[in-house]
């Protein structure tokens, strides 16, 4: 009996997941921590322009091969060897910092590492996931593995809101590469058992296969309409989402919200006290008033 037989389905679903789930929130974590950093530090909309195609554009390019790499290489390594990447980037960039160098140029290009590992990692998971599942089981195991990256995106940038007050970035850096050493760790513990990947000298370039997916995925009206709607959605809140950074920033100066907040009670507290005088002043008037006209009646 080999060890892909020992191993329950259920034992390889929860390896993936625990350890994909551990690594995103880490990855995540640290992602919105830098781009709160470049908001604090530079205060500039085209700082955060350049940060936000620096974290998204290499994903959306890489993405549309790494479906196609996912059916033709092994796809524990392309969810591995992309993590371990991103966790050497991030030991990088840690290193540079504690040692005072923060260039923005610097920063850019990690995030684009971090982007474009991520265009890799995520269709690596997302195949492989069928492979370690019943097909009964498929739905159950993907409506789990979507909860997770919705409660992620709530979850992660108050995390990294609260760490970059208390911790200097340096510090907030190897948040990600412990959790990616955990996912790398627990995928390495799964196993699969190998299927025949398309590798032979007749088999359709990357570049044909990914045309031949585009055009499958157009050639439906339900797939093209969600494609087109969920691209819609993703492009006119992308830009609000990332320029409430700046308008908090701004709003705040960059500094403790509390001392306003005092000082906006304190106004509050003296104009009561201010108004609470002109009415008992009032009344005193108007009582001063009905004494001397019941003094003048015979």
């Amino acid at each position: 009996m080999t060890t892909t037989h020992l191993q329950s389905w259920r034992t390889r679903v929860a390896l993936l997941l625990a350890g994909q789930t551990l690594s995103l929130i880490g990855s995540s974590v640290v992602q919105y921590a830098i781009v709160w950093h470049l908001a604090m530090r530079t205060d500039s909309g085209a700082v955060m322009t350049v940060t936000t195609l620096c974290a998204a554009l290499p994903q959306a390019i890489v993405s549309l091969f790494g479906g196609v790499w996912a059916d033709r290489w092994n796809r524990k390594a392309l969810i591995m060897l992309p993590d371990a990447l991103i966790a050497l980037a991030t030991v990088a960039l840690a290193l540079s910092i504690a040692n005072g160098g923060e260039a923005l140029a610097l920063f850019f290009v990690i995030l684009m590492i971090r982007s474009a590992g991520g265009g890799v990692q995520t269709p690596a998971v997302q195949s492989l996931i069928p492979d370690i599942t019943p097909e009964e089981k498929l739905l159950r195991v993907n409506s789990i593995n979507g909860t997770i990256q919705s409660v992620n995106m709530i979850a992660a940038p108050a995390i990294a809101a609260v760490l970059i007050n208390i911790m200097p970035l340096w510090a907030i850096l190897y948040v990600d590469v412990t959790t990616a050493v955990i996912g790398i760790a627990f995928v390495a513990l799964i196993r699969v058992q190998s299927a025949a990947r398309t590798r032979s000298n007749e088999a359709p370039s990357v570049r044909t296969e990914m045309r031949a997916g585009l055009r499958y995925a157009w050639r439906y009206p339900r797939i093209r309409s969600v494609l087109i709607s969920y691209a819609l959605v993703c492009f006119v809140n992308i830009a609000p989402m990332n320029l409430t950074l700046l308008l908090m920033n701004r709003g705040f100066q960059g500094a403790n919200p509390r001392p306003k907040i005092h000082r906006a009670r304190n106004r509050l507290r003296q104009a009561r006290r201010e108004r609470d005088g002109v009415e008992r002043g009032h009344g005193g008037r108007r009582r001063a008033a009905g004494d001397g006209r019941r003094e003048t009646i015979p």
